[in-house]
C-alpha cells in the first residue's frame, strides 16, 4: 500500500485522546443530593431551580451595555442584567479558554487542576465538576460548546449526560469547523432544552467574539494606516458582540415563553477578554492586563432582587456559589473560590479579605519565556514575570505606570498574598498528557493557536532566569499577522512571516515546527531541505516533539519518491523509519505514525536480499503488529481503515509464505 500522508481530513479519536489517558472517576465522588426536590404539602418552599450557564468566549467586560458601553451593542443581555445581580469587578483566572473554563467548572485555580494552556492536557479525571455535583443531586445535565478547544477529549464533558462539541466527520474533506456560529449554537440549545425536564443544568458556550472577527452579514472595510486597522478591528469585534446578543435574545425569548422561566437561574460570564491593542498585545493570552482578565458577570436567581455589587469576584467562585444557591451540599469538596450566594441574595457584600490570583503561562509553554502571574485586591494589581510590576488602577486605569519598588509595603503585601495562595492550593491534581493528531492540531491552528509544546506546565520555572515576554512585543504582533494569514488560507504569505518569526525567536521550537509543516503543505520538492532544517532545529530545542519527528519522516518519504537509486532510496527509507519510531515513542497512539512506519518496514523487507528471510519475517511481523494496533485506535468509519485491513491481509499472507516449511526460513 502507499504510505499515508495525513491531510486535514484524517482524524482518529484515539490519537487525540489516547486510551488509558483518563482514569475512571470514583462513582459519585463527593456528591450529595439536595435534601428535597419538591416541597411538602402546604410548604411554600420552591422545588429545585434549573441552572443555565452561558459563557461568552473572548468577551471584554466593557463591551457590554450593562457594564457601561454606549451605545449598547447588547440590548438583550442588558435586559437580563436588569433582572440580575451584576458584579462590576469580576475576573477570570487566566486569559486562555480551556484552563479558564476548567476553573469555572471546578472552583479551582489552574495551579490546582494543572491546566495552564490550551491543547496540552485534559482536565484530570480526579477533578469534580459542577456538572458531576448536580447530576449526582438528580439534575439532568447537558452542554454545547462552539470550538474545538473545548472538545470532549479535553475532559470538560465530565458529568454531562450530553456534550455537543464541534462535529467531526472523517469522511469529509473539511474535517473540523474551527468554530460554530451563535445561531447554530442557539438552535442546538433550544433543541436540547426542549427535551430536558427540570431540574436541569445546561452549559452553552459561544465563541463568536474570538479572532478572527467576521460576524455573519458583515464585511471587512479597507484599512491602510495603523489607526484605521485598529479602528476596523474594534468595529469587527463589536459586530461579533452585536450578533451574539441578537442570537441570545432569540434564546431568552423562547425561554421566557416556558412555564419554568420564573424558576430558572442564569449565569452569564466570559472566560476572558480581548486586548484589541490596548496595551502590549493584539488579542489575548500573553499577559494579565485588565482588558483580557476583567470579565462580565451577571447572576439571575429567582427570588433575588436585581442589584449591582462591587465585590471582587472570580470565575473560581461560581461553582461554590451555584451549589449553595441550588441547595446542593458540597460535602468535603474543597474550592479555591468562595461562595457569593450571600451577595446574590442581598444579605451582605462582605467577603473574607483576599486577593484574586491571575496567571498566564502561554509565553512559557510556547516560547520558553517567563510566565506571568499576579493578583488583584481593590485597585491594586501586582504582576511578576521576569520583572515585578505594581499598578494602581484608580490612578492609572490603563496600567501603564509601573509603581513597583522593592520596599513598597503594598507590593510586599500583595506578593505575600499571592505566595500564600500558591502555597495552599485546594487540590493537587496531575493531568495525564494528551497528544493531538495532525487534524486536531490544524483545528487549533485555525483558531490562531498555532503552537505545541513539550514543556511541562506543572513544573515551576525560575522566572528570573527566563526572558520577559514584554521585551518581545514585535514577535507577539508578528505572530498575530501569521495567525491572520493562516486563518485566511494565505499559506505562502504565512510562510514568509514564519521565516521572519524563526529569525526573531530562534529558540521557539513551535515556530520552526509550524514553518516546516506549512512548507510540506506546499508540496514543492525544492522546499524539503528547508523543512528538514527547521524540523531538526525544533527537535534540537525540544526532543520530545512528536509532530516534528513525524513530519521529518514525511520529508524522507517524499524524497524516496523523488530520488532514484537503490542506495539513496534505502537511506531515506531508514531515515523515515527512525523518525516514525521517534514519533511513536512520544505519542504511542498516533495512528498515522503506525501506518507509515508499518509501510516503511515492509518496503525495507522487500529491499532485503532473498537469503535474508529471518530478517524479512521479523520486519513483516512488526508491520503486522503495527497495523493490528492501528485498527484498535481508529474509529470504525476512519477513511483509511479499509486500506489498512487490505494491507494487513497481504502482509499476513507474505509472512505465511516466508515461514512455511521448505520456504527457506523455517518456523
Amino acid at each position: 500500500m502507499r504510505p499515508t500522508d495525513p491531510t486535514p481530513a484524517s482524524r482518529d479519536r484515539a490519537a487525540i485522546f489516547p486510551s488509558g489517558g483518563r482514569r475512571p472517576k470514583r462513582a459519585a465522588a463527593g456528591m450529595v443530593a439536595a435534601a428535597a426536590f419538591a416541597a411538602a404539602p402546604g410548604d411554600e418552599e420552591p422545588g429545585p431551580r434549573s441552572l443555565l450557564l452561558i459563557t461568552l468566549d473572548t468577551t471584554r467586560r466593557d463591551a457590554m451595555g450593562f457594564h457601561g458601553r454606549t451605545p449598547s451593542p447588547t440590548p438583550h443581555l442588558d435586559a437580563l442584567a436588569a433582572e440580575s445581580v451584576v458584579f462590576d469587578d469580576a475576573y477570570t483566572v487566566t486569559p486562555l479558554t480551556l484552563p479558564a473554563h476548567s476553573s469555572l467548572l471546578t472552583g479551582l485555580y489552574p495551579l490546582s487542576h494543572q491546566l495552564r494552556d490550551n491543547g496540552i492536557a485534559p482536565l484530570p479525571a480526579e477533578a469534580t465538576t459542577l456538572a458531576e455535583m448536580l447530576r449526582g443531586a438528580g439534575y439532568r445535565t447537558g452542554a454545547a460548546v462552539a470550538c474545538f478547544v473545548l472538545d470532549s477529549c479535553f475532559g470538560l464533558d465530565q458529568g454531562f449526560e450530553s456534550y455537543d462539541d464541534v462535529p467531526r466527520d472523517p469522511l469529509k474533506t473539511k474535517l473540523f469547523m474551527a468554530e460554530r456560529p451563535a445561531d447554530r449554537m442557539v438552535d442546538r440549545a433550544l433543541k436540547d432544552l426542549a427535551r430536558m425536564p427540570g431540574p436541569f443544568f445546561y452549559w452553552l458556550h459561544l465563541f463568536d467574539p474570538h479572532f478572527p472577527y467576521a460576524a455573519p452579514g458583515t464585511e471587512a472595510r479597507p484599512a491602510s494606516t495603523p489607526e484605521e486597522m485598529r479602528a476596523e478591528k474594534r468595529r469587527g469585534y463589536l459586530e461579533e458582540i452585536r450578533y451574539l446578543d441578537r442570537e441570545l435574545g432569540r434564546l431568552f425569548d423562547a425561554l421566557r415563553a416556558r412555564p419554568d422561566w420564573d424558576d430558572l437561574a442564569i449565569v452569564v460570564t466570559a472566560d476572558h477578554g480581548e486586548s484589541l491593542g490596548d496595551g502590549v498585545e493584539p488579542t489575548h493570552g500573553w499577559f494579565i492586563y485588565d482588558p483580557t482578565v476583567r470579565v462580565p458577570l451577571l447572576v439571575r436567581f429567582p427570588g433575588c432582587a436585581p442589584r449591582r455589587s462591587g465585590v471582587q469576584a472570580s470565575l473560581i467562585d461560581l461553582m461554590p456559589t451555584a451549589l449553595e444557591l441550588l441547595g446542593v451540599e458540597r460535602g468535603d469538596l474543597r474550592f479555591d473560590g468562595v461562595s457569593l450566594a450571600g451577595v446574590v441574595r442581598g444579605e451582605s457584600d462582605e467577603l473574607p479579605e483576599r486577593a484574586l490570583a491571575l496567571e498566564s503561562w502561554f509565553a512559557y509553554t510556547n516560547f520558553g519565556w517567563a510566565p506571568s502571574e499576579g493578583c488583584v485586591q481593590g485597585a491594586l494589581k501586582y504582576v511578576r514575570s521576569r520583572h515585578e510590576r505594581l499598578f494602581d488602577r484608580d490612578a492609572d486605569p490603563g496600567e501603564r505606570d509601573n509603581r513597583f519598588a522593592p520596599d513598597d509595603p503594598r507590593a510586599r503585601a500583595l506578593r505575600m498574598r499571592l505566595d500564600a495562595a500558591l502555597a495552599a492550593p485546594a487540590a493537587t491534581l496531575r493531568p495525564v498528557g494528551i497528544r493531538l493528531d495532525e487534524a486536531a492540531q490544524r483545528a487549533l491552528a485555525e483558531l490562531g493557536y498555532i503552537h505545541s509544546s513539550a514543556l511541562d506546565p506543572a513544573a515551576r520555572p525560575d522566572f528570573t532566569a527566563l526572558e520577559d515576554a514584554e521585551e518581545h512585543v514585535e514577535v507577539i504582533f508578528l505572530l498575530e499577522r501569521i495567525n491572520t494569514l493562516f486563518a485566511q488560507g494565505r499559506t505562502d504569505q504565512a510562510v514568509q512571516l514564519l521565516r521572519e518569526l524563526c529569525r526573531e525567536a530562534p529558540n521557539a521550537a513551535f515556530a520552526h515546527e509550524q514553518l516546516a509543516a506549512l512548507l510540506l503543505t506546499l508540496r514543492d520538492p525544492a522546499l524539503l531541505d528547508e523543512a528538514e532544517t527547521h524540523l531538526r532545529i525544533a527537535i534540537g530545542i525540544e526532543p520530545n516533539r512528536g509532530k516534528s519527528h513525524f513530519d521529518l519522516g514525511l520529508v524522507h518519504m517524499r524524497r524516496m519518491g523523488m530520488q532514484r537509486g537503490r542506495e539513496t532510496e534505502g537511506r531515506h527509507r531508514r531515515e523515515a523509519i527512525a523518525a516514525f519510531r521517534c514519533a511513536l515513542a512520544v505519542d504511542r497512539d498516533s495512528a498515522q505514525a503506525m501506518a507509515n512506519l508499518a509501510t516503511m518496514l515492509r518496503f525495507e523487507a522487500d529491499a532485503l536480499p532473498g537469503a535474508e528471510t529471518a530478517e524479512r519475517a521479523a520486519l513483516l511481523r512488526e508491520s503486522i503488529a503495527l497495523f493490528e494496533r492501528y485498527l484498535t485506535v481508529v474509529e470504525p468509519d476512519h477513511p483509511d481503515r479499509v486500506k489498512i485491513e487490505a494491507a494487513l491481509a497481504e502482509y499476513r499472507a507474505r509472512l505465511e509464505s516466508i515461514e512455511a516449511p521448505g520456504a527457506g526460513g523455517g518456523r
